[in-house]
């Protein structure tokens, strides 16, 4: 009897059919989890390589040097000593700290002339301080020789030049109060009149934001900068010390910075300690003429 296929009738062939059927799609499974094990390792074209995205900016600690920048100079801070011409006493503890700190010296003071004479004699660079009217009804603690709202040109002009010889050898001059007068366009220009004239620079205090004093100075080609940080508003170590840190990270961010402190013993203490390690740092400390522009 002739053979007729797998199995016995039309059921074996059904059978015959759904273990052929079994046989593919295990040998499909098998094969899919031997190609694709997470542990295989699956190599790709090499390819360029993506910069890091929205890096935050590493931040600077007390203390801590400054990196420097491909192709820049060095960052630099300059420093005035404010409200010099009262007496004679500070000027030995400014040369002491060892760093070129600037003397804005008063006009009209006892010591005001001879001050500025010995400043420029140790080396020191000079400004004249000049007084200004503040807002507010008090002029107390102007001193000699300030510049009022209610003057004429003429008058502040003179008043600027008197000053002037007053503090003899001053290379520029920079503000002593004045949040009134500095947002008056008109009388900046009278002082920045007579500063051209003598070839000075100009330091704007800003003892207001709306001091119109560097624009009419940039305005008749005189040289002029404002002042970045007040280093001792509040007379305590730590604070003077945190000021400091900020007239750096000012300077490592824009290339220069000026800050202005006052000749009181803490001021005098923390810049003595802390300005001759600025260089370790990368910071250098520069006169004021080397920043102005």
């Amino acid at each position: 009897m002739a053979a007729s296929g797998p199995g016995t009738g039309k059921g074996g062939w059904l059978n015959f059919l759904l273990a052929l059927v079994t046989l593919a799609v295990t040998a499909f499974v098998l094969g899919y989890l031997l190609f694709t094990s997470p542990d295989r390792a699956v190599e790709l074209p090499a390819g360029p390589t993506l910069p890091a995205k929205h890096e935050p900016p590493e931040q600077l600690g007390a203390g801590e040097e400054i990196p420097p920048k491909a192709g820049k100079p060095r960052p630099r801070v300059a420093v005035i000593m404010d409200d010099i011409g009262m007496n004679m006493a500070p000027l030995s503890d400014i040369e002491a700290i060892g760093a070129p700190v600037a003397v804005a010296v008063l006009p009209g003071l006892r010591h005001s002339t001879d001050a500025a004479l010995a400043a420029k004699a140790a080396g020191m660079e000079v400004l004249l301080h000049l007084p200004m009217q503040p807002d507010g009804d008090s002029l107390h603690g102007l001193g000699p020789g300030a510049l009022l709202t209610g003057m004429t040109d003429a008058e502040l002009s003179e008043a600027t030049s008197q000053g002037l010889e007053s503090v003899p050898s001053a290379s520029g001059v920079n503000n002593h109060m004045g949040s009134a007068l500095t947002r008056d366009p008109r009388a900046m220009k009278a002082v920045m009149g007579v500063l051209k004239e003598r070839g000075l620079y100009f330091v704007d205090s800003r003892t207001t934001s709306g001091s119109a004093a560097l624009a009419e100075a940039r305005g008749l080609g005189v040289m002029a900068r404002g002042r970045d940080v007040f280093l001792d508003d509040i007379d305590e170590p730590a604070r003077i010390r945190e000021q400091l840190e900020k007239l750096v990270a000012k300077a490592a961010r824009d290339g220069v910075a000026v800050g202005i402190g006052h000749p009181r013993p803490a001021t005098l203490a923390v810049l003595a300690e802390e300005l001759p390690r600025l260089k370790a740092r990368g910071i250098d400390v520069v006169r004021v003429s080397e920043i102005v522009r």
